[in-house]
């Protein structure tokens, strides 16, 4: 047995006789074992023998994994994509960041699909990449790609039919919908029409392969009294602030907009994008009276609850706040809950790795980590330029719609 085999089974502390073979244990105890493996060790087992390999490619047994492998923390990345200068033809690399024991470990990804051309990150889910990938090979210029790393495993998705027109990307986004049992791609884009704007919504379905659209005529609001009444607008998607990562909660997506002033006072707001029910919010208004918002504001989730990144920037030194939504999806309840002074350098908050630790670049895109608790700063392995980053968990996710049936559920 392998090294990670055998902590698995003394985790479960079975006292199997030395007459008894692992490869004759019940098959429930056998998923049991095998479920508390990493992923890279389970690819191992796939080749051991074809037991091992048809209970690691059971869709139930990899919903399972996800769902454990999700939960803990040893297993945890952060993903980052940064731009080697110093490469030939100045190619993208893929690392993985670890946090271990005060100090932050890295190893590289082998790409499942080399690209040299423009890639930009979508988002992570369950171990699973989307990205938006730029080729003068492809038709209309670019499709999406949607791979695992671990698997190799790669599925190569066109645009839209219509999208041939060219459309004015307002925001990208990629999750998993309990609703459907899959996964979502989701285009939030504008198509040039004569005479006036409009705002149009689309997404794929993985577990289909086919993409649903539809136009988007005004913003539902949960606390009307609460927003400014031209706010319902959807024209003022056009002015979302694209973060670098954006990861779901509570099976929505968020982001920050601008909108009209109040009172000469630059106004911003939330508008959020329900996952299940593929519907565009007006989300929160952001008081300016209560929020200064002279400088970009980036949107994260911090401690399970929505939080925004407010920085204040001066010539000579970074400072920023720390807000959070107490009460998701009431308004008042946006409260001031850090606030980093005299922050040598110009320097900018990107986002959360964990719930303590942010990820910030230098004016140079040179990246490195601010501990919030300890206000303690964390240098960076690498000297190149930062370009995305995102939460990564190592699965035997699939993207193949045969594997990935009905009968999967991923909590």
């Amino acid at each position: 047995m392998t090294r990670d085999l055998q902590l698995s089974v003394k985790e479960l502390n079975l006292s199997v006789r030395e007459a008894t073979s692992i490869f004759e244990l019940p098959e429930e105890l056998l998923k049991e074992i095998l479920s508390r493996l990493p992923a890279r060790s389970l690819l191992s087992c796939r080749c051991v023998c074809k037991r091992f390999n048809i209970v690691t490619r059971n869709s139930n047994f990899i919903a399972s994994h996800v769902k454990r492998a999700s939960t803990l923390n040893t297993t945890k990345f952060c993903s980052a994509f940064i731009f080697g200068s110093d490469l030939i033809g100045g190619l993208y690399e893929h690392i993985l960041l670890k946090n271990t024991n005060d100090s932050v470990t890295f190893s590289y990804v082998r790409p499942s699909n080399p690209v040299s051309c423009n890639i930009s990150i979508v988002g992570c889910c369950n171990g699973l990449f989307c990205a938006e990938v730029e080729s003068p090979c492809v038709e209309n210029g670019s499709h999406f790609l949607i791979w695992n790393p671990i698997t190799r495993e790669n599925l190569f998705v066109q645009k839209p039919v219509n999208s041939s027109r060219n459309p004015y990307i307002i925001a990208l986004a990629f999750g998993f919908s309990h609703k459907i049992n899959g996964y979502k791609l989701v285009r939030i884009v504008s198509y040039p029409k004569l005479g006036k704007s409009s705002v149009t919504v689309e997404v794929y379905k993985v577990t289909t392969g086919d993409w649903s659209v539809f136009d988007v005529t005004t913003l539902p609001c949960h606390e009307p009294d609460q927003v400014p009444p031209c706010f319902n607008d959807p024209l003022i998607l056009f002015d979302i602030s694209v973060p670098f990562f954006i990861r779901p909660l509570k099976q929505a997506f968020h982001w920050v907009t601008d909108s009209a002033g109040i009172e000469d006072r630059l106004s911003k707001a939330v508008v959020s994008f329900d996952i299940e029910e593929e519907q565009l919010n007006f989300f929160s208004w952001l008081d300016p009276f209560k929020i200064p918002l002279e400088e970009p504001v980036v949107i994260d989730t911090l401690n399970d609850s929505l939080s925004l990144i407010v920085p204040r920037t001066s010539f000579l030194n970074s400072s920023f706040d720390i807000w959070v939504m107490d009460d998701y999806g009431k308004q008042v309840s946006w409260t001031r809950r850090f606030t980093v002074e005299r922050f040598d350098g110009i320097a900018r908050p990107l986002g959360y790795w964990t719930d303590d630790l942010l990820i910030m670049t230098t004016y140079e895109r040179y990246f490195f980590f601010y501990n919030l608790k300890t206000q303690e700063l964390k240098n960076s392995p690498f000297l190149r330029c930062f370009t995305t980053f995102c939460d990564y968990v190592e699965t035997l996710e699939t993207v193949s719609r045969e594997i990935a049936d009905a009968g999967r559920a991923v909590q």
